[in-house]
């Protein structure tokens, strides 16, 4: 797709080598806001956008660079797709912004040549709403290739929220996604039937409020990811370690109680054995140590689990 990129981004230049050998020396170079000519300049000047398209390209093509080298040295499986589906969007990104202004030199030559011409000192093309229309399209282009790329911090809905996880990227995108194309449509239609400027305006408004509802979305959705998590863990907590902490408080409780009980007796029996024989309180006394041990025994037996 990097080769599509570079011949896309070179059109241009050929083009304008091609249309200036049928142009006038001197043509308009620049419009005040009313369309009105405000500079004549040569006709070389034309090639000073194709430049800048290629020097963009290139940025592109760097940034592209640095992804597919992380892609080959990442450690694992999952970091690579990231990289290798970043490298694919910006590819995408780098094709559609070419072809725009492309575009938009096309209808410039075009522009200046029928004016050099007619010697007219006011735009032929409203530049401005073509620029417009070019770039609700491509919003739409691009809205349709956010939901395909992974999670990175180059491309894509990229909030504090947004990159907690690979579920808020994945919804806070898709969200950015469909608000980026409705952005697109609204900002071709109301260009089509307004000026340049004003739909200029209208498309940063739009740009400006599909921007605060996908943060203000993504916020949510983090909440959400966050009170889901937390529940999960209560819930884990009380399947897998509260029935254990249940039978480890019966358990103590009956040791307690079994120990009371045998201390209990023995002090009753050494009572008794202060007005008895010392050979009866020794076998009585044998006989009841037996017994608090025995208890004992089964109370640490009490689950089942330990006693042979």
């Amino acid at each position: 797709m990097k080769k599509i990129m570079w011949i896309v981004a070179m059109i241009p230049v050929v083009v304008t080598s091609v249309v200036l050998q049928f142009m006038p020396d001197i043509i308009p170079m620049h419009h005040d806001l009313e369309g009105n000519t405000d500079r004549w300049g040569s006709k070389t000047e034309s090639f000073i956008f194709p430049v800048i398209i290629l020097f963009i390209t290139l940025f592109w093509h760097l940034l592209i660079y640095v992804f597919e080298k992380k892609s080959k040295n990442a450690n694992t499986e999952k970091e690579q797709m990231e990289a290798k589906s970043s490298a694919k969007v910006l590819c995408v990104v780098g094709i559609s912004q070419a072809i725009m202004f492309g575009i938009m030199h096309y209808f410039i030559l075009y522009s200046s040549w029928i004016q050099a011409n007619a010697g007219g000192e006011h735009a032929v093309i409203d530049i401005a709403k073509v620029s417009c229309i070019l770039c609700g399209i491509i919003f739409i282009v691009l809205g349709n290739f956010m939901t395909k790329a992974k999670r990175n911090a180059v491309v894509g809905v990229r909030t504090v929220w947004s990159m907690h996880n690979d579920n808020t990227w994945r919804k806070s995108n898709r969200f950015g996604a469909i608000c980026i194309i409705i952005t697109g449509l609204l900002t071709i239609i109301t260009t089509v039937f307004t000026s340049g400027m004003t739909g200029t305006i209208f498309m940063l408004i739009y740009l400006l409020l599909a921007t605060i509802v996908t943060v203000v979305y993504s916020k949510k959705i983090y909440d959400k990811e966050i009170k889901s998590i937390l529940l999960i863990s209560a819930s884990y907590i009380l399947q897998n370690l509260y029935p254990h902490y249940q039978t480890a408080l019966y358990l103590s409780m009956l040791i307690i109680f079994s120990a009371a009980a045998s201390i209990s007796i023995i002090g009753a029996v050494s009572s008794v054995c202060m007005i008895s024989t010392s050979s009866s309180c020794s076998s009585q006394s044998s006989k009841l140590a037996l017994t608090a041990s025995s208890l004992s025994a089964i109370a640490t037996c009490f689950d089942g689990n330990r006693c042979e």
